[in-house]
């Protein structure tokens, strides 16, 4: 027999001496107690009938139950030495973004529930992986790390969401940090991170996190695109969507237009390249997943050898058999005697006193003070002394004085000294929720109502059910009192609140426990609150009829509503407030209506030429529309403004797919030399000016959805657009055939742009054969541009390298020459170099099996590359860390601090640097961002620090 869990079994001593000294603490602790009443001659009559003996066993019993449940916990199995299995799997985190966007329906039921289930039914067919989840949003953490178990990832994973981070927006950065210091965590040899996002806007500096995660940390970067290019509408959060319907609100930008997520493959795309991964399009099929297994991460597999517990049986039924046994056996003991001697007089403690009701709600003023204060002294003395266990801890007894005391105060007129006697005693012993609900009532007395509230509510968290009922009750008599004083001070709206508190106060101590006299202050709180609404809506209906500014008479006419639609709700039978909420409603849809009405005013006056590209008429028309809706849900019966509505909204579409046809009419004009045809970059502004026209279409079907010229001009320009990629990519794909024997390199770039196109195509008209024939043509092409690439770059690192070309080149100064009979050795600055081509090669060979796994040489190639890497590293680490005997090699100059570190370029002085020919600088991801002339977002994430949510 062995424990699965050995390290368990250290608790088994520690409960025991726990046990032993809990017990002769519990035994000083009730001498104690038993002292304060009485002398010692006199404890035996009062304990007579307890049975010392039974419990001592009760106390054995129960720590032996506690042993033999952490022995239970360690988990005892019998059966063979596990057996060493080697497994081949691969151990990568998955990204996953829960934001806003994440909900659009345009893959069913939308993107994150679709990933959702096809990533569960993707682990159903795992084995030998450890797979780890990471969520993102604005933020990111491990949701689950590297683990086997899948049966516990698809537990994590359905309880999923976009409400796992509060925060929203899309935090690239903050995921690749988290994933960095998981993937460190876990010793994981060769690291992969898949993404899987829309793309859409990203936060902070996803180019330099990226870049310095494959370098620094060697962290490969899949991404995993989910949606359409069409893409739809932003749903607000729901936790309990329902798909059959359409959802109830939709999120909206800084104009107030309905927010509209797409797909955004450049960004992913970019992601993957600058990780030295691949990008993949998620598909509803469930086949994504397997590709993604099939023609990236099992290249990236590795041999681990783990254990085969299945092949144990488990034992831990019998020490939890014991444990039930033992706990049962406790219970049933009893630690009185069965026939104790007869006691000669039996002393009764008495019991506390009720709650006293609230004064002004249950009973009349004049005649109830007196009372009070009686009740008031009771319930101090009574309660600590009467609700305790017999016998009291001295510094206790001490406390029973003090309240005491203050009982007599409060008796005497005095309760705001008795109030601070109480505070001093609670502020010595917060947890004592005796004396802070004493403290409540002193309060309570002295007309200290706001200090009462906070007394009592601290009492609420008390343990005992009695105190909690009592000190909810206290509460709410409080807080009523709070607005009685509030209303007389004029302060309406401080007295609905104080009154709507006391409200659901009473129901809460109805829920702990049900008096006739909560249920009677709970009703008269609710009649005093419905009446100071019904004055404040009157208020607020004065106060629109004579302000003279359309907005204001909207704001009083709103606040109105709210308090008659909360007269309503707590008396549905007032038949004056649902007259008066029927005509406020009326008033404020006719508000409403002018004010969209002003707003299309403003819209139509304009000026086109400084708003050339309608941004400002579409807000204003965004914000009337907005009106338009509101004084609907107002009015939903009245039919000439759900008219008038009807045709603004036929109106603005109609001028927005207006917009769309002049940018569909520009973008097919005739190139600038028809005879030779179009080149790349006419291509390019057609594709630009058509996605323009895209944004426009939707703008007009958010307006009006069933609106029939917008929809047909959304077919013709998805189909031109499809026709654009479609000659874009031949012409890459011409291009990089060309360049596929000379130049290897740009001819990858060029096969790389007409795969992208392709993909794009497809997206549009998933039916286009010529694509997919041209697509799989490209890819394969793509392959052997990479591996032929790679093989340059590796003959590179091993001293191949091409002639300089160029005009006027000087012969460079020659090298030290190595000593008779020593091999030259490269120096430091060649080794780096020569990383750099290996990495390079490595990271194309890797690209290339991916495109084509198992078509050519690349996964040899890169085994090789990878190989050669490390060992050339290991080399260099050896060459700087030379002890100060030593010498450098022939040809190297002497190591010296603050030598940059492979990968890193080394600092130039001034005069050397102006001689260099300066290099292109590495985009940021904002500036990649920037190249999105779409509509609704911001195009440079440095210069606007405002980002959207969803």
């Amino acid at each position: 027999m062995r424990f699965a869990h050995p390290l368990v079994l250290l608790l088994v001593p520690l409960l025991v001496v726990s046990s032993i000294l809990l017990w002769r603490h519990a035994r000083r602790r009730a001498q104690q107690k038993m002292a304060l009443f009485g002398p010692l001659n006199r404890q035996g009559s009062i304990l007579r009938s307890l049975d010392p003996a039974a419990r001592r066993r009760k106390a054995v019993l129960f720590a032996a139950a506690l042993c033999l449940l952490a022995v239970t916990v360690a988990r005892p199995v019998w059966g063979p030495r596990p057996d060493a299995a080697d497994q081949t799997g691969s151990e990568f985190f998955i990204v996953l973004d829960v934001s806003k966007s994440m909900l659009v329906r345009d893959v069913t039921p939308n993107r994150l529930e679709a990933v959702k289930a096809e990533l569960a039914d993707w682990l159903k067919t795992r084995h030998g992986d450890r797979i780890g989840l990471i969520v993102m949003a604005g933020d990111a953490f491990v949701q689950a790390p590297l683990t086997n178990d899948y049966t516990a990832l698809r537990e994590v994973l359905s309880q999923t969401g976009p409400t796992s981070i509060s925060k929203g927006g899309t935090n690239i950065p903050m995921a690749v940090q988290v994933a960095v210091k998981a993937l460190d965590a876990g010793e994981v040899k060769r690291k992969v991170v898949v993404l899987v996002s829309d793309g859409e806007n990203l936060e902070g500096e996803v180019a330099a996190a990226v870049t310095e995660a494959a370098q620094q940390h060697k962290i490969t970067f899949f991404t995993m695109g989910v949606g359409t290019l069409e893409g739809g509408k932003v749903p607000e959060k729901d936790p309990k969507p329902d798909f059959t319907k359409p959802p109830k609100a939709f999120v909206r930008d800084d104009y107030g237009v309905t927010a509209h997520s797409r797909l955004d493959e450049r960004s992913l795309r970019a992601i993957a390249a600058m990780g030295g991964g691949r990008y993949f399009h998620f598909t509803p099929d469930g086949e994504t997943w397997d590709s993604l297994y099939s023609q990236a991460l099992a290249t990236l597999a590795r041999r681990t050898e783990t254990f085969n517990l299945k092949q144990y049986d488990d034992l831990y039924q019998i020490p939890l058999a014991l444990v039930i046994a033992l706990l049962l056996w406790e219970m049933m003991l009893s630690t009185r005697k069965k026939h104790p001697e007869k006691a000669r007089s039996i002393v009764t403690l008495p019991e506390p006193a009720a709650a006293p009701p609230a004064t002004a709600m249950s009973r009349k003023p004049n005649r109830n003070v007196r009372r009070r204060k009686a009740a008031l002294t009771l319930l101090i003395a009574g309660l600590l002394v009467g609700g305790s266990n017999p016998g009291l801890h001295a510094a206790e007894s001490a406390l029973v004085r003090l309240v005491t005391q203050s009982g007599e105060l409060i008796a005497q007129g005095k309760a705001t000294e008795a109030a601070e006697l109480l505070r001093a005693a609670a502020q010595k012993d917060p947890n004592d929720y005796y004396v802070v609900y004493n403290l409540g009532i002193a309060s309570y007395a002295a007309g200290q109502w706001q200090d009462a509230v906070d007394a009592f509510a601290e009492a609420t968290s008390s343990p005992e059910k009695r105190v909690r009922a009592q000190a909810l009750v206290q509460m709410g008599n409080a807080q009523y009192q709070l607005g009685k004083t509030l209303l007389k001070t004029g302060n309406r709206m401080g007295a609905s609140v104080a009154w709507e508190r006391s409200v659901e106060t009473y129901e809460s101590a109805l829920a702990v426990k049900s008096t006739s006299t909560t249920e009677h202050n709970l009703q008269v709180a609710r009649e005093r609150l419905e009446s100071v609404l019904m004055n404040l809506a009157d208020s607020f209906i004065s106060s629109a009829e004579k302000s003279k500014s359309t907005e204001s008479k909207i704001n009083e006419l709103t606040k109105a509503v709210s308090s008659l639609e909360r007269v309503t709700q707590i008396n549905p039978k007032n038949k004056d407030a649902e007259q008066k909420l029927e005509d406020t409603r009326r008033k404020l849809a006719e508000q409403l209506r002018d004010q969209a009405r002003e707003l299309r005013a403003k819209a139509e006056q304009v000026n086109p030429e400084k708003d050339k590209e309608g941004r400002e008429q579409e807000k204003l028309n965004t914000a009337a529309n907005e009106r338009y809706e509101q004084a609907r849900e107002q009015a939903p019966n009245d039919k000439e403004l759900a008219q008038e509505h009807d045709a603004f909204r036929n109106q603005v579409a109609n001028a927005l797919t207006d917009k769309a046809e002049a940018k569909v009419q520009q973008a097919m004009q005739p190139p600038a030399k028809p005879e030779k045809g179009p080149n790349q970059g006419e291509i390019k502004k057609r594709q630009n000016t058509l996605n323009d026209a895209l944004t426009k279409v939707d703008k007009a079907l958010a307006f009006e959805e069933d609106n029939q010229r917008a929809q047909k001009l959304k077919a013709e320009v998805m189909k031109q657009l499809e026709a654009a990629h479609m000659e874009y990519a031949d012409m890459a794909k011409a291009n990089g055939d060309k360049q596929a024997q000379t130049q290897p390199e740009s001819a990858a770039g060029n096969f790389t742009e007409a795969v992208q196109n392709y993909q794009k195509a497809l997206e549009i008209n998933p039916e286009n054969a010529g694509a997919k024939e041209k697509l799989a043509q490209s890819e394969s092409a793509l392959a052997k541009a990479l591996t032929e690439s790679g093989k340059k770059e590796m003959a590179q690192a091993s001293g191949e390298k091409p002639p300089q070309k160029g005009k006027g080149n000087k012969p460079n100064a020659p090298e030290p020459a190595a000593a008779p009979g020593t091999p030259a050795e490269p120096t430091a600055s060649e080794m780096r170099e020569n990383i750099g081509h290996l990495e390079k090669a490595a990271q194309n060979f890797a690209q290339a099996d991916a495109l084509r796994p198992g078509e050519n040489e690349a996964q040899t190639l890169q085994q090789q590359a990878l190989d050669q890497l490390d060992a050339l590293r290991a080399a260099l680490d050896q060459k700087q860390n030379q002890g100060p005997g030593q010498k450098p090699g022939p040809g190297e100059p002497a190591q010296v601090a603050g030598e940059p570190m492979p990968g890193e370029p080394a600092e130039q002085p001034a005069q050397q640097a102006s001689n260099l020919t300066p290099m292109k600088p590495v985009l940021s991801f904002s500036e990649i961002r920037a190249a999105d002339k779409s509509e609704g977002q911001f195009k440079d994430l440095k210069q606007n620090q405002k980002v959207r949510d969803w």
